[in-house]
């Protein structure tokens, strides 16, 4: 049993289709164990259907200046029901900057390539439920956005990064270890 969908290619090669923000049905499809075949024109995905669900009802989320507890957007986290579960650090490949011009004031968090040495920065990691993931990244402005930070315990989740642009003018505060550290130097 199971559902099989094809799917049409744009010109340049890439898939021409996409999920509406809310569309549960199709995420909960994508979760699925499926098979694709495919050529130049288009790709036929078989989904199977008959297996459990296996979407999760949540999902980690590391935060690293204004979403973390007792700073002024922490409330666009608890507003939708997320959970703190631990307080941490990432794994030292990465760099903090104090973004110029933003307010409120924000960090961004950019990971190193290669041999550069980087800082254990402190984050909050939160379990927000998926149903209001999609409305908490609408209000994320520019540089910020979502991607995928590794830990220091070696665990892989969603968390805050900054588009590599925006450190032209910031300040560099990584020795500090963390935005609330830097706050109150």
């Amino acid at each position: 049993r199971g559902t099989s969908i094809r799917l049409p290619f744009s010109q340049n090669g890439r898939r021409g289709w996409g999920m509406r923000a809310g569309d549960r049905k199709m995420s909960e499809l994508l979760y699925k164990p499926m098979t694709v075949n495919h050529d130049c024109k288009s790709m036929t995905v078989n989904i199977d259907t008959a297996t459990p669900n296996t979407l999760p009802e949540s999902i980690k989320l590391a935060v690293v200046g204004a979403h973390l507890t007792g700073q002024p957007l922490n409330h666009q986290l608890t507003s939708r029901g997320a959970t703190l579960v631990a307080a941490t650090h990432t794994a030292p490949i990465y760099k903090l900057y104090a973004l110029a011009g933003i307010t409120p004031p924000k960090p961004g968090l950019i990971r190193l390539g290669g041999n550069e040495t980087g800082y254990r920065i402190e984050v909050e990691v939160w379990n927000i439920p998926l149903t209001h993931l999609g409305s908490f990244m609408a209000e994320i402005p520019p540089p910020l956005g979502i991607g995928t930070l590794l830990l220091d315990t070696g665990e892989l989740v969603k968390g805050f990064i900054c588009e590599g642009y925006a450190i032209g003018d910031a300040l560099d505060i990584s020795n500090y270890g963390g935005w609330r550290a830097y706050l109150q130097a």
